[in-house]
């Protein structure tokens, strides 16, 4: 009877270990399936980039408005040619995004490879963020540095507190007709 009770508490913590063994292997083979590489669920990647791209063709004017306005005002401390040029390869890098993005909503979703298109994207954006950071070199090379600095300085102020001031001071909301309201805040 003692060697009989031995034999079933030794066999119960190896069957239970065992029986954890096989279900972390399910588990770990389960995973394997609903998790691409990626990490991410091929579904929602595509939304994802589904949403880039609809967020890019819906500034597809106002940015190249604003690289013109900074282009603009660059020509105060630079050449013409150089700001001219900067707001060409600007003007550019967007075009080519564009064409990308419409390419993109334009094919079947059955037939698109995510991958390749999250590729091609993060390249194409890539682009533009250096397009973008050329400004910093816009001027170089004329005499005056002082009014480059400050009016590249000016620049970006102006690009990051105009979003938050344009919503302190005016608040959009939708009206009972579906138009969009503005009304001016009360206070600070």
């Amino acid at each position: 009877m003692l060697t009989a009770q031995t034999t079933s508490s030794t066999a119960g913590p190896a069957h239970a270990t065992d029986r954890r063994g096989r279900v972390r292997q399910h588990l770990s083979q389960l995973q394997a399936r609903l998790m691409p590489a990626s990490g991410l669920r091929p579904e929602f990647e595509y939304e994802l980039l589904a949403m880039f791209v609809r967020n890019e063709l819906s500034a597809r004017v106002t940015v190249p408005l604003l690289a013109v306005i900074f282009s603009l005002s660059s020509m105060f401390w630079a050449p013409v040619l150089q700001a001219s040029a900067w707001l060409a390869m600007v003007i550019s890098a967007k075009f080519f995004m564009i064409a990308a993005c419409r390419k993109f909503l334009a094919e079947p979703r059955g037939t698109l490879r995510v991958e390749d298109w999250r590729r091609r994207i993060v390249y194409l954006e890539l682009a533009s963020g250096v397009t973008w950071g050329g400004m910093a070199v816009v001027g170089f090379g004329t005499g005056d540095t002082a009014s480059h600095v400050f009016m590249l300085t000016a620049l970006i102020v102006l690009f990051i507190a105009a979003p938050a001031l344009v919503r302190s001071v005016f608040r959009l909301r939708a009206g009972r007709s579906g138009r969009l309201e503005t009304t001016v805040a009360k206070g600070w």
